[in-house]
């Protein structure tokens, strides 16, 4: 079960290792697209997400936390291919959906199996903690392949993408040496059961129906300023080459951004215990 708190690790970096981030906005504007279609390729990613979000969370009990992450970590990968041999507004569309599909997947599973795995070590007091470091791993991937993709860039727009669809497998390479957790960890339900479960947490019980609430508000909110800062950046003219075109302004930008976030995420669990769930959220 350790190997599988590593593997998670590499995982989430793979998944979060995005060289197309720091330029996805003057890509897209280099194909013809708007402002309005550029958020409404994100719509559509997000709608995929949350429409199979429960559905896959079923999967994963029913069929095994490895084997929904082998199929989100495929359909993600078919996704970034989908974008490396297309161009315009509905090809792009496509993968967006596809991907969204292999995200509902992902998310959650990773966090589920990696709770599951500290279990069965009798770590799960832990799984904050690891989480946390899960989630920093990711944001410093992130920004590291912000550098990466901005230099990438300078080859063709086209070049992270390429890069994007490579690092794609590596996820779905170490979601096959994952181990599954002992079945007597599980309990599959049917899914009238997980139906009342959604209805009870989301409608009747109050204090997890505002928390979701507002996780949904912060992480909107997060998003859109995150996909707005790069028009954001076009709008007043800011220069993606500068110093000659030696450096990429887009991905230092990015990049200073991710490793914010991602010291943030690594302090949270020592933030959380200091001041208590309630007085950190507030």
């Amino acid at each position: 079960m350790q190997r599988n708190i590593v593997l998670l690790f590499l995982i989430r970096t793979s998944h979060w290792f995005f060289l197309v981030m720091p330029v996805i906005i003057p890509f897209y504007h280099a194909c013809g697209l708007s402002v309005a279609e550029i958020m409404t390729l994100q719509a559509g990613f997000s709608a995929a997400t949350l429409f199979l979000e429960i559905p896959s969370g079923y999967f994963s009990d029913v069929w095994g936390r490895r084997r929904t992450l082998i199929v989100g970590s495929l359909i993600s990968s078919v996704g970034w291919a989908i974008y490396c041999f297309s161009s315009g507004f509905w090809p792009f569309l496509l993968a967006e959906v596809v991907m969204g599909i292999g995200q509902s997947f992902v998310s959650g599973t990773d966090s589920a199996l990696l709770y599951d795995s500290l279990q069965v070590l009798r770590k799960e007091e832990e799984y904050t903690l690891y989480e946390g470091r899960v989630s920093s791993a990711g944001n410093f991937s992130e920004a590291l392949a912000g550098m990466i993709g901005g230099y990438l860039a300078f080859v063709s727009l086209y070049m992270p993408f390429y890069g994007q669809a490579v690092v794609s497998l590596v996820g779905l390479f170490s979601s096959f040496f994952l181990t599954e957790p002992p079945v007597s960890l599980f309990r599959y339900p049917s899914f009238p059961e997980v139906w009342k479960v959604v209805k009870d947490t989301v409608f009747r019980d109050k204090r997890l129906s505002l928390r979701i609430w507002f996780s949904s508000l912060v992480g909107s909110a997060t998003l859109t300023m995150a996909w707005m800062a790069q028009s954001c950046f076009l709008y007043i003219h800011l220069p993606m080459k500068i110093w000659g075109g030696a450096v990429n302004l887009y991905s230092i930008l990015w990049t200073l951004l991710n490793l914010f976030v991602g010291l943030a995420a690594l302090k949270a669990y020592q933030a959380d215990r200091y001041f208590g769930g309630k007085n950190f959220l507030c």
